[in-house]
């Protein structure tokens, strides 16, 4: 089924392009990645009013209590979804070798995708042609050279900030022709043309004295996104708003607000994220009032004009180009693969992240958005073990305290500790950081 999924979508593909025949083949990708991944994959959270013990498995197995839990869904199978993706990812490992050994180079990869030198196109695509599972012809290769208007993008330049955020583009007689770009922190934005940004992303790298020109295009467009009211607590929100109108001109549930981009904090140092009702003009947005998240009415008495709170294009478009990559080094032109050495101890176990894609593009991701499960009996063992006599007399525990629990540590003993002790250790080793090597 899966095999007949993927070859019905590219027959579509091969067919002339009309609008429908486009939403077709869209369709099937989102149910060939839904039936042979995604549901293999699926993990529904919800919170709990009072904590749950659940059981982490990983190279150790432990016990913890949590408000949030995760339910496996019908077709949960961990360990297919999981050697799905590891096997994407040696595939492209493969393609980086061969590439290495026959004396060419990889520009970038993706998921799906690896931009290498154009005389070695052939030799990776004839490398990987017996593990193809479709019926072969040029469109079902797994490694497709990309096409632009029936033409092979070759001799191009690509611009790359970090993982996902690269444009593959012709220069030819400073004209700049824009093949392919990434959407990653962009597509949300309805005030800008992706590919017009990156257009002017491209321009600034060949002309950084016209900078000034470039960037005060983006001076009077503002970060506005849209956002589908689906919590109850965002909702809440709008109370002040919703008073003294009729059912029809309220906000509800559903309905979709413009938000913006938080540039200030409030007092208690929280982001002001400013929401206004969806309207069509919006160059006159930053000058409306709006109300916060947490329901907080703008302008008010404390408060700047209400355009001081909504963050400029311009300053989105400084900032994309300094994200920089975290998983390489020598960040500037050629690039090298970042190795890391750790120990068991640095391990963290992360549970389903990002439940609420959309929310967390606009207001960033938050340490509500995933779930850490962290066996505390072991991070309490490493705080001891990394304790010296000195520190421990400053947190008012004697030498022969210390020298007996790190006896029972080395015995392999349980070491029953009182709840005061435990938030005392915790708290010195997070703020006081006497315990570097586990953080």
């Amino acid at each position: 089924m899966f095999k007949k999924l993927i070859e019905t979508r590219f027959a579509i593909k091969k067919q002339k392009q009309t609008k429908e025949l486009d939403q077709l083949q869209k369709i099937l990708k989102i149910i060939a990645n839904s039936t042979c991944y995604g549901k293999f994959i699926q993990l529904d959270t919800r919170n709990t009013i009072l904590e749950k013990k659940v059981t982490v498995y990983g190279l150790d197995t432990f016990d913890i209590d949590t408000y949030k839990l995760e339910n496996p869904a019908k077709f949960f199978h961990p360990i297919i979804s999981v050697f799905l993706t590891a096997g994407s990812r040696l595939i492209l490992a493969a393609a980086e070798y061969l590439l290495e050994q026959n004396k060419g180079y990889m520009m970038y990869c993706d998921t799906d995708s690896v931009f290498v030198s154009p005389d070695h196109a052939k030799l990776i695509q004839d490398f990987f042609r017996p593990l193809n599972p479709y019926n072969i012809d040029d469109s079902m290769e797994m490694f497709k050279v990309q096409e632009e208007d029936d033409k092979k993008l070759e001799k191009v330049w690509c611009l790359a900030f970090s993982s996902k955020r690269y444009a593959v583009y012709e220069y030819q007689n400073d004209t700049i022709t824009i093949l392919k770009y990434s959407n990653h922190a962009l597509g949300h934005y309805l005030t800008i043309d992706p590919k017009e940004f990156w257009h002017d992303m491209i321009l600034l790298q060949y002309h950084p004295e016209r900078k000034e020109e470039i960037t005060s295009k983006y001076e009077t467009i503002y970060a506005i996104s849209e956002l589908i009211i689906t919590h109850y607590s965002f909702l809440k929100s709008f109370d002040g708003v919703n008073q003294g109108k009729t059912y029809s001109q309220m906000t509800k549930p559903y309905d979709t607000v413009l938000v913006g981009t938080a540039c200030r904090k409030d007092p208690t140092g929280m982001p002001i994220v400013p929401f206004v009702p969806r309207i069509e003009q919006y160059d006159e947005i930053p000058f409306m009032p709006f109300v916060d998240k947490s329901g907080r009415e703008y302008p008010n008495s404390k408060s700047l004009d209400t355009v001081e709170y909504w963050k400029k294009m311009s300053l989105v478009f400084s900032e994309y180009g300094d994200h920089r990559e975290t998983k390489l080094d020598e960040l500037d032109g050629i690039v090298k693969r970042k190795h890391i050495v750790f120990g068991k101890e640095s391990i963290r176990y992360v549970g389903k992240e990002i439940h609420d894609l959309e929310e967390s593009m606009v207001f960033g991701a938050s340490k509500n958005d995933s779930i850490m499960y962290e066996n505390e009996q072991e991070k309490i063992h490493r705080i001891i073990n990394n304790l010296t006599e000195e520190k421990a007399r400053e947190l008012g525990i004697s030498r022969r305290t210390l020298f007996y629990w790190k006896q029972k540590i080395r015995e392999g003993k349980p070491l029953r500790l009182k709840k005061k002790i435990i938030e005392k250790l915790t708290f010195y080793c997070l703020f006081l950081l006497c315990c570097e090597p586990i953080l």
